[in-house]
């Protein structure tokens, strides 16, 4: 049970290590928005935190077996951790 444990666990390190820069390239481009629309910024290292929360929250509910890419589930949850932020 505990080897299935830290199975599940590494694979979880390795979705999220691997997609780091997606999140951060999330983070950038919800900055530039944020701060182009209202004229005012927010700090980018807060929004690259809630987006890496946000990318920890997809590897957590990501199911493999629904056979879709896991950039394509993390971007969802992403995109509303940095939205709840703002």
């Amino acid at each position: 049970m505990n080897k299935q444990r830290e199975c599940i666990a590494e694979e979880m390190d390795c979705s999220v290590e691997g997609n780091m820069r997606l999140a951060y390239s999330r983070a950038h481009m919800w900055h530039k928005f944020y701060s182009d629309k209202f004229n005012t910024e927010l700090p980018l290292d807060d929004i690259i935190q809630e987006a890496l929360y946000g990318l920890c929250r997809a590897s957590a509910g990501f199911n493999p077996a629904m056979k879709n890419q896991f950039s394509t589930f993390a971007v969802a949850h992403i995109d509303g951790a940095i939205k709840t932020y703002m």
